[in-house]
């Protein structure tokens, strides 16, 4: 299958793309059914990746036998929700039978990925799922990052004030540079404090060109000076500079990132019910809606846009760790019994909490856990098909989320 456009898409047809692709997203009307089939054309790929070549011509085939005259006539809505059932009716049918007599154990070890660079990395902590308080690491001695933290702040008021000075400057850029000296740390951060440092290192790449352009010689060069510094400063701390290398190899398009906004929504809303209260802190669904909404509201301004892949990259490790850190939880009574020999990758921090609780809490935890993953699904493919924010992660991003489908099939098993 090749690309619809076979070089590149033209910088017109891919910004109205986006801006009809968000427009259409935005009504809540089960667009995405239809904006994930053309993203698909446009990238030259089967539309559900995790599906045979065959499989994905027999849904555009039902698509097209099963819609009829009157279904047109009921507007977007009634159509996009019918595409929906036809997509989870098959995937239903088509999800393997589960033998009826599993063993109570996983046939084989079963895994939870090592944790994402992001912002977002919770632990457990006396069975509450937390962010880590204490500072990000990094291999330099405290008072060296101190002190190159000291020197980039006063390197970073520097250029904000020149640029007030500026008549040709742009003062969203200056504004842009408060809010990062608002919130600049002035010795060895957190991880969220970090990332939300380190992510304004885009927008400063992005604005670099416009300064070489209109700024004069000197104020140009001191500029490049302080990106520089800055680079060097961020890059001390271990967690970052893995987040920098990961995220050169993968990219998200406008549509991936409208999509993990969403998702981060969702999920943000089913961490902030009355029952996952007594599980997660709120500083969790805090940190989802954050990066979230620093993505929309990044107002037009074209270095601020340019630092809105990135984030959504942050976004989506960071929902990953939760996701991780929930499933463990689901997995309370196999840890307990089996898991030394079946399951790989559960966290210190969670083995310590289950020790500390009672039977009972754990069975609470447990079972809220599993609900949050499954999502009443009665099948893998019911589940992949289905529209909870984690069922969506694995469908959108199967390459991040990959880990979660011998889990899923096993819980429901």
């Amino acid at each position: 299958m090749s690309p619809l456009w076979p070089m590149s898409i033209p910088d017109r047809v891919g910004a109205d793309w986006d801006s009809l692709r968000d427009a259409l997203l935005s009504r809540n009307e089960d667009w995405d059914v239809w904006t994930n089939w053309y993203s698909a054309r446009l990238r030259g790929r089967v539309t559900y990746s995790h599906l045979t070549a065959k499989q994905n011509e027999e849904i555009e085939v039902a698509r097209v036998l099963e819609i009829i005259e009157d279904d047109w006539k009921q507007g977007p809505a009634h159509v996009n929700a019918k595409v929906r059932q036809i997509e989870a009716r098959y995937h239903s049918r088509n999800a393997p039978e589960e033998p009826d007599d599993l063993p109570p154990e996983p046939a084989k070890p079963i895994s939870i990925e090592p944790p994402r660079p992001s912002a977002i990395e919770p632990e457990w902590n006396d069975g509450r799922l937390v962010l880590p308080k204490g500072a990000a690491a990094s291999g330099t001695p405290a008072e060296s990052l101190s002190a190159a933290l000291s020197t980039l702040h006063k390197a970073l008021q520097k250029l904000a004030d020149d640029t007030r000075g500026l008549n040709n400057a742009d003062p969203r850029f200056a504004g842009f540079l408060d809010s990062l000296l608002a919130d600049f740390p002035n010795e060895a951060p957190s991880q969220e404090d970090l990332f939300r440092t380190g992510h304004a290192q885009t927008v400063l790449d992005a604005y670099a060109a416009t300064v070489s352009a209109e700024w004069p010689n000197l104020l140009a060069a001191e500029y490049q000076a302080t990106l520089l510094t800055f680079r060097r400063t961020v890059r001390q701390f271990d967690k970052w500079r893995d987040f920098v290398e990961a995220a050169e190899g993968q990219s998200l398009d406008g549509g991936e990132i409208v999509e993990a906004v969403q998702t981060a929504k969702s999920l943000e809303t089913i961490l902030q019910t009355e029952e996952a209260e007594d599980f997660v802190a709120p500083e969790i669904p805090e940190a989802l809606s954050e990066i979230a909404g620093a993505i929309e509201h990044a107002d037009g301004f074209d270095p601020i846009e340019a630092g809105k892949e990135d984030l959504a990259k942050d976004l989506l490790n960071g929902i990953d760790n939760i996701v991780q850190r929930i499933a463990e939880a689901a997995l309370t009574e196999y840890i307990r019994d089996v898991g030394g020999d079946y399951l790989k990758g559960v966290s210190e921090g969670f083995r310590k909490s289950l020790k500390d609780m009672s039977e009972k809490d754990g069975e609470r935890l447990a079972k809220w856990s599993r609900r949050v993953l499954i999502a009443g699904a009665t099948s893998y493919g019911a589940w992949l098909a289905g529209i909870s924010p984690i069922a969506r992660i694995a469908q959108k991003f199967p390459e991040i989320a990959h880990w979660l489908e011998p889990i899923i099939r096993f819980l429901i098993g």
